[in-house]
């Protein structure tokens, strides 16, 4: 019994995450399009109405003053954000994969603007995660002579317009919207985005896909006659290159949009390279409780609310998020999961508040986390193993070409849609990252991307993608096993 159950839940491990990797690349867009503030949209910024957050703020109040009580009752390290009705949007409750697995008990989604060059480019970040792992998702803001050219825009949280709000004041309207990348954490927010803006132009790449039906734009939220291909027209002061469009095997594509601002000298980059720090991400500090959780070594361990517990669960947080499955854990078997779950510190108990039910922390860290952080944590410009081991590495001749031409440009910085904001790096820092690829080179360690590795060989065999062309001594493989219990 003991055994069957050890494979099983082995075996529920992997494919969740192999979902989860198919869908973070899956245009999925399905009932997002649908009027998501009723009759507020066309309205622009103005007059966001709350109607629409009523039904559940009662709930949600509720819940979250039982979550204060309880938090003084029980002395919990870090106590639950209340509601906030300004940081709500419909599906706040819900990951970019429709499955309530990553918002708090609140749903709260704050947003951070952030100066990058002032009266000339702004970012805002909010958070992007699912069980437990956050990161930081960013969106830009160039200002043009016509107004606000909105790069890869977020979910339009009152807090996230009333942000706009201010910019529009001084710079003018929103003038343009862009899309730059078919990954569904940028085009789900794209399309309700772009609907409270009838008139501002919008841009597309070639190669968007909806699942489970590939629709027309207009039944995905974008209507009337100001939706341009970004193959065939470009806002002002910007530039672009196209990675892809990549079709699947089965279903789907990925594309990237790399653009160029000429009069700020700045690069654009939205999944193809990203950069990382121990410094833990603004955004993330507003909700630190996911920081808490993963700083932990197991479920029965207490920790502090400080610094270097956030560091430590940041570095944690990150690897997950980049590799899905670190190597420097141990998975419980399901039995001794749940047993251990019953035996959390009381004052942490609402850490899994974002999206792991039942107190469940099934793993312990028996390996160090700054061996493997320390590979790609020293803010240079590297990227993602998701795309070197399931997309880019399929298609390594038209990276090489796209890499070339983007290094034709003359950029001093580069920013991200994940991750940093923002990396001060030139076309020889962007082509050093992208050559380490190609090259087979990686600086992940081999167990880290043990999980993406078996993940492209089960993906591969299946005919979901095409084989790999490029190989790295196929070091993760045979190494899952020996993590679970």
């Amino acid at each position: 019994m003991y055994v069957n159950n050890m494979h099983a839940f082995r075996a529920a491990f992997i494919v969740a995450h192999l979902l989860i990797v198919t869908l973070l690349f899956q245009s999925v867009n399905f009932s997002h399009s649908l009027n998501p503030l009723g009759s507020t949209l066309g309205t622009g910024l103005s007059g966001v109405a709350s109607s629409s957050l009523s039904r559940r703020a009662l709930l949600q109040t509720t819940l979250a003053t039982t979550s204060l009580v309880t938090s003084k009752t029980s002395q919990l390290e870090l106590p639950t954000p209340p509601y906030n009705p300004s940081q709500q949007f419909p599906r706040s409750l819900f990951s970019y994969t429709l499955l309530p697995l990553t918002s708090t008990l609140t749903g709260n989604i704050p947003t951070l603007q952030s100066t990058l060059i002032p009266s000339k480019l702004y970012s805002h970040t909010q958070p992007l995660g699912i069980v437990n792992v956050n990161t930081p998702l960013n969106s830009f803001a160039q200002i043009t002579p016509s107004g606000l050219t909105i790069i890869n825009p977020l979910q339009p949280t009152p807090e996230y317009l009333s942000l706009l709000s201010s910019l529009t004041k001084s710079y003018g309207p929103i003038s343009h919207i862009i899309l730059t990348s078919s990954a569904v954490e940028h085009r789900s927010s794209f399309n309700t985005f772009s609907q409270y803006f009838p008139d501002a132009c919008k841009y597309v790449p070639e190669g968007l896909y909806s699942f489970p039906f590939d629709l027309p734009s207009e039944f995905l939220g974008l209507k009337g006659g100001k939706v341009f291909k970004l193959k065939e027209r470009l806002p002002p002061d910007i530039e672009v290159e196209f990675l892809g469009p990549f079709k699947f095997k089965s279903i789907g594509t990925f594309v990237e949009s790399t653009l160029y601002i000429p009069s700020l000298k700045t690069l654009i980059s939205t999944d193809t390279v990203c950069s990382i720090t121990e410094n833990v991400p603004k955004i993330l500090l507003e909700d630190r409780r996911g920081l808490l959780y993963h700083a932990r070594d197991g479920v029965e361990e207490y920790v502090e609310d400080r610094e270097a517990e956030w560091r430590k669960g940041w570095k944690r947080m990150s690897l997950f998020g980049l590799c899905f499955f670190p190597r420097g854990i141990k998975v419980d078997s399901v039995l001794e999961a749940f047993s251990s779950s019953r035996k959390v510190d009381s004052r942490m108990k609402n850490l899994d508040d974002q999206g792991v039910p039942f107190n469940l922390y099934p793993w312990k860290w028996v390996g160090d986390i700054d061996e493997s952080f320390k590979g790609y944590g020293d803010g240079k410009l590297f990227v993602p193993p998701i795309l070197t081991k399931l997309i880019l590495d399929r298609e390594p001749a038209a990276v090489e070409r796209w890499m070339e031409r983007v290094c034709r440009w003359d950029f001093d910085r580069v920013v991200h849609v994940h991750f940093n904001e923002e990396t001060r790096a030139g076309p020889e820092d962007f082509k050093n990252a992208v050559r380490e690829f190609l090259d087979g080179r990686s600086r992940f360690l081999p167990g880290d991307l043990a999980l993406l590795q078996e993940a492209s060989d089960v993906l591969t065999k299946v005919g979901v993608v095409a084989e790999s062309k490029i190989c790295d001594g196929e070091k993760g493989r045979g190494d899952l096993g020996r993590r679970f219990s």
